[in-house]
């Protein structure tokens, strides 16, 4: 997946190849392939850059809790959600650290910049974090007693399935997580979206 500017989304088409649109960042559909309705489910899709700062968590973690709301997702998978942002959106500002230093607070650079996509397909939501580190995640058990090292054992268990690949342009990895899409009851019992 390309992460554009803000704004600019690249939604895939039925061939698997990008097409550009430039539509409201909170919220666009993608309907099955050929047009219609049928046996596939429609693709919800929503992306945003940001730059690895501290307060850019917070944003993610905003923007993917107002997406989920619009897509009509439950409080349950609104709440998995933001958590799971929060600790991958926290490793993309912590591992853009230039001095090494664990101090989440990065110098201005070309790959100081991380994206956050959501995208719903059928009954589940995957969560990505682009950012430009190539290392790769680990989930560790830390000490009680530690200030950090419990973000991806959060994630872990937090989604149903998680995983990462190289960044598809540059330098980096993706890192994502899927998690259940409920929708929000209407009539006193949720319903999975699809």
């Amino acid at each position: 997946m390309t992460f554009l500017p803000t704004g600019s989304l690249t939604p895939a088409t039925a061939s698997g190849s990008p097409t550009t649109a430039v539509v409201n960042p909170m919220l666009y559909f993608i309907p099955a392939a050929g047009g219609h309705t049928g046996a596939r489910p429609h693709v919800l899709r929503s992306e945003l850059n940001l730059a690895s700062v501290g307060d850019s968590v917070s944003r993610a973690r905003r923007h993917a809790a107002d997406v989920l709301r619009a897509w009509g997702a439950d409080d349950d998978t609104v709440d998995a959600a933001r958590l799971i942002v929060s600790e991958l959106a926290t490793n993309a500002v912590c591992h853009a650290d230039p001095d090494g230093k664990g101090t989440c607070a990065p110098a201005g650079g070309p790959t100081d910049v991380f994206g956050v996509s959501l995208q719903a397909v059928g009954d589940a939501v995957v969560i990505s974090v682009t950012d430009g580190d190539p290392s790769p995640p680990h989930v560790t058990v830390a000490d009680e007693r530690a200030d950090s090292g419990r973000g991806m054992y959060i994630v872990a268990m937090a989604s149903t399935r998680w995983g990462h690949h190289p960044a598809r342009s540059g330098p980096g990895k993706t890192v994502w997580a899927e998690l259940p899409l409920i929708r929000a009851a209407t009539s006193g019992t949720s319903q999975e979206i699809g």
